[in-house]
């Protein structure tokens, strides 16, 4: 027992304190200006069941920001238990049940390119250089939106607008990430689904560069629309067409 408190009392001493210092040092100076707002939402945060955990709120800005390769914005965390693990659309590796919209996700990458997953943790993803962040950053464990008041959209919308300043692919899914738009100079009519904006510098994923993922981002910023619902069973396949 006494072992295993002090493993834990070595844990709390290597997590960050606060939210502000889980971020990379490169978004620490972008969101600076966002500081005391950060603050303020954490302060919203204590002694609440929030998905996904605490440390790993800023997990998707932990990284520089010249690493990033391309963007994939989604809308809010996944509200069940143990989902969430700081990445949009992907969780946990223990998770079996996947949902819904990850599951359409892993189709559309199988029938598109017959790359099968067997999980549905895209830390991978993550490490090859795609960016996967929510609009909204936490959720309370079991209710989908339930921050969305919080104040989170002006921090993303800082992000959204320093990585419309970089060579990078912007994927916007749902209709709040959509928004975002604007920052990637992108523009045309949507898609009244799910709409997928990409810039024209996607010639930086060269395919070579690594497996799956960019093959996958590849394909996409051929396409006009994903028109797929990401929420649900089915939906139509990427249709060819030229970025906005």
């Amino acid at each position: 027992m006494e072992l295993q408190s002090q493993s834990h009392q070595k844990l709390v001493d290597i997590l960050p304190a606060h939210l502000f210092d889980q971020l990379h040092t490169d978004w620490q100076r972008v969101l600076q200006p966002q500081k005391k707002l950060i603050g303020h939402i954490e302060s919203k945060l204590v002694d609440v069941d929030i998905a996904p955990g605490f440390s790993h709120v800023f997990r998707s800005l932990s990284r520089p920001i010249e690493s990033t390769r391309a963007v994939i914005f989604g809308q809010d965390p996944y509200p069940t238990k143990g989902h969430a693990h700081g990445l949009a659309f992907s969780v946990d590796q223990s998770v079996s049940a996947l949902p819904p919209s990850l599951r359409n996700i892993l189709t559309e990458l199988s029938s598109d390119l017959g790359v099968t997953r067997r999980s549905g943790d895209l830390s991978d993803w993550f490490d090859q250089g795609v960016l996967l962040i929510n609009r909204v950053l936490t959720t309370q464990t079991g209710s989908s939106l339930a921050h969305s008041n919080f104040g989170w959209q002006e921090v993303t919308d800082a992000v959204a607008q320093e990585l419309g300043k970089h060579d990078v692919v912007a994927i916007l899914w749902g209709k709040s990430a959509g928004e975002l738009s604007r920052y990637f100079g992108l523009s045309g009519e949507l898609s009244p689904c799910i709409p997928v904006h990409c810039r024209l510098i996607a010639d930086s994923l060269a395919p070579n560069h690594s497996r799956d993922v960019m093959k996958f981002l590849y394909r996409i910023k051929k396409a006009q629309y994903i028109g797929s619902c990401l929420g649900k069973a089915k939906g139509p396949r990427f249709p060819e067409g030229p970025c906005l």
